[in-house]
């Protein structure tokens, strides 16, 4: 999913909470969705990403995996994860509070 992609299903995202609340279009969609425990698409998009592939590349001999392993592992340092053996609720957690410490209430 490219870069672009994801900025148009977020905004599709954002729309779609700002409909149902009836919020208006200007307002930031940031708050609605941490009161409804929910992450913008780009970042649920990272988090499939790498509680899928993180841990099975991690370990494989396999040349092409060991470069998907690599970008992954750049992608799971912007989120402060440090190891492929974190578990699946660490690495939530990480990407959940990345997602809370970009705003304020």
């Amino acid at each position: 999913m490219s870069s672009s992609d994801k900025h148009e299903v977020n905004i599709a995202w954002n729309n779609c909470f700002r409909k149902i609340f009836n919020a208006c279009w200007r307002e930031s969609a940031k708050p609605l969705l941490f009161f409804c425990n929910t992450l913008p698409v780009s970042l649920l998009v990272d988090q499939r990403k790498i509680l899928f592939f993180y841990k099975k590349t991690a370990s494989s001999c396999n040349i092409v995996l060991g470069a998907m392993y690599n970008n992954l592992q750049k992608l799971a340092s912007t989120y402060a994860i440090s190891s492929p053996n974190a578990g699946n609720t660490d690495i939530k957690m990480a990407i959940w509070c990345h997602f809370t410490s970009s705003f304020t209430l």
